[in-house]
């Protein structure tokens, strides 16, 4: 009996028969699961050229197509790869690793059509696939685009040639301006985020991550933090100093600075950063992925109505961005930022930092529409938005998240950035713009400090060597400073009043300013004695002191309650000189008495026995 032949004459072998699957091909079949079993049809005619027999059940094909999908080595693969229609043996080459596939090119290379027209809705045209091209293991994009689903794409990825990109390459020095934060992060951390812990003070921190700073709050916090702008970034409305606050909102660590080693603590902070300690989630707690969805997709809505569930655990795309790290780190060259992306996008790692249905439902980017490669992608008339699937994720929410994941990391001294003028890919009401705020990072390279906070070198490098001397004043409340040091600079300007270039005059306003607890007060003592003298004279000595017996006379307030006194004089003095009334009682100015809070219901008591009705 003859065999079957396909479109392109090639005969179409017999189905092997499954085998036992291990626990990789268990995952599949359990992927296989979530389809519906006219899909699964669909899937078993692409990959043999044969029909599912009629009563098959669903279990036994998700079984089967595992089996399938499961190929021992490069043999076994290279066997099922080479029974395909050359049109279906292309299409998997270039999907496997970019997922998309263009229509247009296919049909004219290899002359039979890939799609047809099902029926048109208005300006929307359903399209299916021409069968008898075997290429059902994709899925319909548009008109002119076939994807191909990540179960697919893992499973032949493996055994396929590795397209260029596949391996990121280093580059030379990168025009333009590096952006580096090392040195001031490794003298200044602690005051940056005790600056932050103030900015934050005790309100929601969700809210905090999710609106930032106002303009006038980042203005008044620059020149006491000394925190560099982003040069490019900053036309666009990104501020260095309302990321580290919003950053800091999200990652707990940064808010618990007292006693700690400045880079032990932005040490400790990286790895909290890129494995956060599991916690139970709530709205109340800002771990998982909050900090990408409340701090770095800015430039995405939240569809109305829609509200994530906490993510538990690491989301991927920090354990993939730590993946990155750990292959550039090493060698401390450049790279370009998209080409790292593209590289972890074309071995099919995730870079979600929720399930990619909770992305693709409760994200939106608002435009007309939005250039990605070759392709305009227009958003509906009505709406005027898009949803972060398709070709439009990668642009718009993967991308701009790896280059925020950047710009953070470049606040920590974890890596240095260097910016490029953005393209203008987005059209929102006749203007083009830059699809994200954080589109001009363009190079990455890990630092040296960088790759000791990654646990990449065991060796922390030296910091910067710094010339400076600060003289305190032995009789009186005046620093002298001079040289280089940002956080003595900051530290003098923040307790105290600057007399020409040099001095710095101290009074009892000053040395408080900014203070709200009397701890924050200790730990500027504490400051000044490990920034300006370690062993200041008693003139100093005695000022701190009565610095803090000033502070902390009104530390412990006794709460109390006011009463009026009535109008008529003798119903008032009856009151004030009852005997059984008199130990609760306070005199205070303007016909008022004061009791204690916490005597509060002995004297309403003792006002009842002595013949005062009263309701409480």
């Amino acid at each position: 009996m003859a065999k079957s032949k396909d479109l392109f004459g090639k005969e179409i072998p017999e189905v092997p028969s499954a085998k036992i699957l291990g626990p990789g091909g268990r995952r599949i079949a359990e992927q296989l699961d979530d389809y519906k079993l006219d899909e699964l049809k669909l899937f078993y005619f692409a990959m043999t050229g044969n029909p599912v027999e009629p009563k098959m059940r669903k279990n036994e094909l998700c079984i089967i197509i595992a089996s399938l999908l499961s190929f021992e080595n490069q043999v076994a693969f290279d066997s099922f790869y080479k029974s395909l229609p050359p049109v279906a043996q292309e299409a998997i080459a270039v999907g496997a690793f970019f997922q998309f596939v263009t229509v247009s090119a296919l049909e004219k290379k290899y002359r039979h059509p890939l799609l047809s027209e099902k029926s048109t809705f208005g300006n929307y045209t359903e399209f299916v696939l021409n069968k008898r091209l075997r290429l059902d293991l994709f899925l319909i994009a548009d008109g002119d685009s076939l994807y191909l689903p990540s179960i697919f794409r893992q499973a032949f990825a493996p055994w396929l040639p590795k397209p260029d990109g596949y391996d990121p390459a280093p580059v030379d020095a990168p025009e333009g301006t590096v952006w580096s934060n090392v040195d001031f992060i490794r003298e200044a951390g602690l005051l940056m985020a005790r600056t932050a812990s103030a900015a934050l003070g005790k309100g929601d921190l969700s809210e905090a991550a999710r609106k930032g700073l106002k303009k006038t709050d980042i203005k008044k916090l620059r020149p006491h933090c000394g925190l560099p702008e982003f040069p490019l970034a900053g036309k666009l409305g990104l501020d260095s100093i309302d990321l580290f606050v919003r950053l800091a909102a999200c990652v707990d660590l940064l808010r618990k600075t007292d006693g700690k080693d400045g880079d032990e603590y932005v040490k400790a902070a990286v790895t909290s950063f890129l494995n956060p300690p599991a916690k139970k989630n709530s709205w109340r707690q800002l771990d998982g992925a909050y900090l990408e969805y409340l701090v770095f997709l800015d430039h995405l809505s939240r569809r109305q109505g829609f509200r994530i569930e906490a993510l538990n655990g690491l989301p991927p795309s920090r354990k993939t961005l730590a993946g990155i790290f750990a292959e550039i780190g090493p060698g401390r060259a450049w790279y370009r930022i998209e080409s790292l992306y593209n590289s972890r996008f074309l071995r099919g790692e995730p870079f979600n930092f929720l399930e990619p249905y909770y992305e693709d439902q409760g994200l939106l980017i608002k435009c007309d529409s939005i250039q990605v490669d070759k392709y305009r992608i227009e958003a509906d008339e009505y709406d005027r938005s898009l949803p972060m699937s398709g070709r439009i994720r990668e642009a718009a929410l993967g991308l701009p998240l790896l280059k925020a994941y950047c710009y953070a990391l470049s606040l920590l001294g974890v890596v240095e950035i260097v910016e490029a003028e953005p393209e203008l890919k987005l059209e929102r009401d006749g203007k083009r713009l830059p699809i994200s705020p954080y589109d001009p990072a363009a190079f990455v390279r890990v630092t040296d400090f960088g790759a000791w906070c990654l646990g990449l070198s065991k060796e922390k490098p030296a910091a910067a060597a710094r010339s400076f001397e600060a003289i305190a004043d032995k009789e009186l409340l005046l620093v002298t400073f001079k040289g280089k040091s940002i956080e003595r600079r900051l530290f003098l300007e923040s307790i105290g009043e600057k007399l020409g270039e040099e001095r710095y005059r101290v009074t009892e306003a000053s040395f408080i300013r900014g203070c709200e607890r009397l701890s924050d007060i200790k730990q500027r003592v504490a400051d000044f004695k490990k920034l300006i003298e370690a062993e200041p004279s008693p003139r100093w000595t005695e000022y701190f002191a009565s610095v803090l017996s000033r502070a902390e006379l009104f530390a412990k307030p006794i709460p109390a309650l006011l009463f009026p006194l009535p109008k008529d004089p003798a119903l008032a003095k009856a009151v004030v000189s009852d005997p059984s009334l008199r130990p609760f009682i306070i005199r205070a100015e303007g016909s008022g008495i004061v009791v204690r809070s916490a005597d509060h219901r002995k004297f309403m008591k003792a006002l009842s026995a002595a013949g005062f009705f009263n309701e409480n």
